[in-house]
C-alpha cells in the first residue's frame, strides 16, 4: 500500500501567505493610494485596491463579485486541501505547485473578506510598456504553481 498525504507541504502555504500578507502590510503603510516608487529598472511598486479577479475582471460589477470570489477560492482551496491529503507520497513536485496555489487562493481571499478588495502592487514594465494589470505576492504563487502544475500534467503524459 502507497503512503499518502502531503499535508505537509502546508508550511510552504503559510510561509507564502505570510510573506504575501506582510508585503501588502509594508506597501499600505509605506505609500499613498496609486503613487508609485522604482524598485528595479522594471519594476515599480505602486499601491492599488482591485476588487475584480485577474487583470480586474469583474472590478467595477456593483460588489456581488466579491462574494463570488470568495465562495470561488474557498472551494478551490478545499479541493486542494483533499487532494494534498489524499496525494501519494512521492508526489512532491504537484504537491508543492499546489501549494503555491493555495496560498495565493488563501492570501488573497483574506483580503476580500476583510477588505472588500485585493490590494496589490508588483507593477512590471519594459520602459513605458506597462504589464496590463498590477499583482501582488498571492498573485505571483498562483501563477508559479499553475505552470508548475501545467508541467507536471506535460511530464505525466510523456511518461505514459
Amino acid at each position: 500500500m502507497q503512503k499518502t498525504n502531503q499535508l505537509r507541504w502546508v508550511i510552504l502555504s503559510l510561509v507564502i501567505i505570510i510573506f504575501d500578507q506582510a508585503s501588502k502590510f509594508f506597501v499600505v503603510k509605506t505609500l499613498a493610494f496609486q503613487q508609485s516608487v522604482t524598485w528595479l529598472p522594471f519594476i515599480n511598486i505602486e499601491l492599488a485596491y482591485n476588487t475584480g479577479a485577474a487583470f480586474s475582471f469583474l472590478g467595477g460589477a456593483g460588489g456581488w463579485q466579491r462574494w463570488l470570489f470568495v465562495v470561488v477560492a474557498a472551494f478551490i482551496s478545499i479541493c486542494i486541501l483533499i487532494w494534498l491529503y489524499r496525494a501519494p507520497r512521492n508526489d512532491n513536485w504537484t504537491a508543492c505547485a499546489f501549494a503555491f496555489i493555495l496560498a495565493g487562493a488563501l492570501g488573497n481571499l483574506y483580503d476580500r473578506v476583510l477588505f472588500g478588495n485585493v490590494t496589490d502592487f508588483i507593477d512590471l514594465h519594459v520602459g513605458h510598456i506597462h504589464f496590463p494589470a498590477l499583482f501582488n505576492v498571492a498573485d505571483v504563487a498562483i501563477n508559479i504553481g499553475v505552470i508548475m502544475w501545467i508541467i507536471a500534467v506535460i511530464f505525466r503524459k510523456e511518461q505514459r
